[in-house]
Formats: structure tokens, C-alpha cells, sequence
């Protein structure tokens, strides 16, 4: 079989909603044990760490478990913990502190954990990952979505089983089955065929934008993040990521012809999201809406929009967010004649010898 540019990314990304299948099938065996080791416990608030990717998953994590369960959250991305002289919230609160990594050996991660050891010993840490590594070794409890990682470089279905594995968390906290009755039909929700059709009228502008700038808000600000991202490693463009509504404040500016902004609409801000859209219309840069749903008069007040028409929540839809942007930037990468199989030199991590931070 011939070989087709791009073909084991793709593959990748088109195979999640077999492996968020697989994943909330496996974690019904950790369920019992979980929901005892969490009500005895009994968290009045959850900080989220990671970094790269896995800091946008914190970010989703962080305002779904907040919205779904009324539990304070943060997410901070795990370099800053280095930075802190006390813990980020009240350290008189049982606290869990959730950390994500893709195979459990990041350092900025790991040197965080050991920092919140010594900030707030009392802190209880859970560990979710695709592999053990470190992390899970300095661990309280660990949750493992085995046989996710990725062959290419690319992270795509990895982060996402991340993020699928933090909202089943929210489940056990909260206590609320219909939101997992949701997650599972996750899996047969995303019309592929679909997006991608919708997705290659966006590939194919010209100019090609030089820049994109993606826009989210609440637990669509992990998904822009996300893919800012994707779209850096797959097309090499140059990418942001900033919040919907703050975003008119100036942060603006910049727009030209040769820029692009991709706005992911949730449902709670949909109005004011979609004028912020709108009006970005006089910088003449090209505008993007991801939402559920548009009617025709709103569809036609952007240059391309993305439809999901899943049926399902906006808390559920953050998740598959994930492989829509990440669509994005592979078809992004083809028109620009990149091959996503193969990213530019430069896409790991600069290494750092010694610890930073006090």
C-alpha cells in the first residue's frame, strides 16, 4: 500500500472515539474504589498541573469539574508551581492535586510534585496518564489510559483520553451518572465525514494565514490552547491562543489579511462570542466559528464555520473539541504541503539541567 502524507496522524486522530470507548469501559473497574477513597476523603478543592498539552487539558478539567461538582478548582501550568513560596489556595482545605502527563516523565511535572510535597505535605496527589513513569511512582493514587500513546509525534489521542479520564473523575466526585451517560456517547457523536468537508474550505484560503489565533472561553479555553498547539506542530504557522471576550480588549489589533482567528463558541456565551466574531470582521482576517449549531444568518456573518450538530451538552462537546481542531491543523498542514507525519526539528521540549524556581 502506498504510502499517503500525513496517513499515521491521521489515523491517530480518527481512532479516538474507539479508544474513549475502550477507556470508559476499563475505568469501571477503578469506579468502586475511587468513589470510597473520594468521599473519604472528601476534597473541598482540586488543583490541575500540567504542562504543553496537558496544561490545556487542566485548563478544560479545571472549569468542567467546577462546573459540574461546585468544587473550587485551579489549573496552573506546572512551571509556575516552581515559582510559589506558598500553596495556590487555601492550604487549610483537603486538597487533591491532579497532575497530567502523557508518559509520566516530564520534568517541569515532576519538579512540581515535589515542590506541592513540600508547600503543603498534607496534599493528597492523583496521577492521570498513559504511562507510569515517575509521576506515578510519587503518586498517591494513579489512573492510566494504557495503549493511547501515539506512534507519531504528534499527541492527539493521548490528550484527549487525558481529558476524558478527568471528566470520568468529575463523575466519581460528583456523584452525577448523567454526565457519564453523556461521555459514553461521545463516542458515536462526531459526524468525521462531515467536519472534514467542512474543515477543507478552511485549509484552502488564500493568502494562507501567517498567524491564527484561537479563542475560548471556560472549558473551551483548554481546547484553544489545544489547538494553537496542533496547528504549530503540524503546519509549523505561527499560533495564540487568548479568551473569547478579553479578547476585544485590545488584543485585536494586529489582524491583517494574512491572520486568522478561530472561534470556539460555547453555549453560555454563544451571543457575545459570535459578536466578538462579527466584529473582528474590519481587521479583514479570516474567521473561523466551531459551534454545534448555526442558523444561516449567523453563518453567513464569517468567512467559515464548523458545525458539530452532535446533540450534546457543551461540557460534554469540550471533548470532541479535541479532534476537530486537531483536523484543522492537519488539513492546514497538507494545503501548506507540509506533512504532518514528520513536524519540523524543534518540536520537543528545551531541556533544562537544574531545577528552577525557590
Amino acid at each position: 500500500m502506498l504510502y499517503q502524507k500525513g496517513g499515521a496522524v491521521y489515523a491517530e486522530i480518527q481512532d479516538q472515539p474507539r479508544a474513549w470507548k475502550q477507556l470508559i469501559t476499563e475505568s469501571a473497574s477503578h469506579k468502586e474504589a475511587f468513589v470510597t477513597w473520594l468521599k473519604g476523603e472528601n476534597f473541598g478543592q482540586v488543583l490541575l498541573l500540567g504542562s504543553a498539552d496537558c496544561y490545556g487539558v487542566a485548563l478544560s478539567a479545571a472549569s468542567i469539574l467546577h462546573l459540574v461538582s461546585g468544587l473550587n478548582t485551579i489549573a496552573r501550568p506546572s512551571s509556575e508551581i516552581l515559582y510559589l513560596r506558598r500553596p495556590p489556595y487555601d492550604s487549610r482545605i483537603k486538597t487533591l492535586v491532579v497532575v497530567l502527563s502523557v508518559d509520566g516523565e516530564d520534568p517541569d511535572t515532576v519538579w512540581a510534585v515535589e515542590k506541592m510535597r513540600k508547600l503543603h505535605p498534607a496534599c493528597k496527589v492523583l496521577y492521570i496518564g498513559c504511562e507510569e513513569g515517575k509521576l506515578a511512582g510519587m503518586a498517591d493514587h494513579k489512573l492510566l489510559a494504557l495503549n493511547t500513546i501515539e506512534e507519531t509525534p504528534i499527541r492527539s489521542r493521548s490528550v484527549s483520553c487525558l481529558l476524558l479520564y478527568t471528566m470520568i473523575l468529575t463523575v466519581w466526585i460528583s456523584g452525577k451518572d448523567v454526565f457519564l451517560n453523556e461521555l459514553v456517547k461521545c463516542s458515536e457523536a462526531l459526524d468525521f465525514q462531515s467536519i472534514q468537508d467542512q474543515l477543507r474550505s478552511v485549509s484552502g484560503v488564500k493568502p494562507q494565514p501567517q498567524h491564527i489565533t484561537y479563542l475560548g472561553a471556560g472549558p473551551y479555553a483548554g481546547v484553544a490552547l489545544h489547538g494553537s498547539l496542533k496547528m504549530k506542530h503540524m503546519a509549523a504557522i505561527g499560533t495564540s491562543y487568548e479568551n473569547s471576550l478579553e479578547y476585544r480588549h485590545g488584543y485585536h489589533y494586529a489582524l491583517t489579511n494574512m491572520t486568522m482567528t478561530c472561534s470556539l463558541v460555547s453555549d453560555t456565551f454563544r451571543e457575545a462570542e459570535l459578536n466578538v466574531a462579527y466584529g473582528l470582521g474590519t481587521t479583514r482576517a479570516q474567521r473561523v466559528a466551531i459551534c454545534e449549531k448555526l442558523e444561516q444568518k449567523e453563518a453567513i456573518r464569517v468567512e467559515h464555520s464548523v458545525e458539530l450538530k452532535c446533540g450534546l451538552s457543551e461540557i460534554s462537546r469540550v471533548l470532541l473539541m479535541y479532534p476537530v481542531v486537531q483536523l484543522m491543523a492537519f488539513y492546514v498542514a497538507l494545503a501548506k504541503g507540509v506533512n504532518p507525519d514528520k513536524p519540523r526539528e524543534g518540536l520537543s521540549a528545551i531541556n533544562l539541567e537544574n531545577k528552577p524556581g525557590v
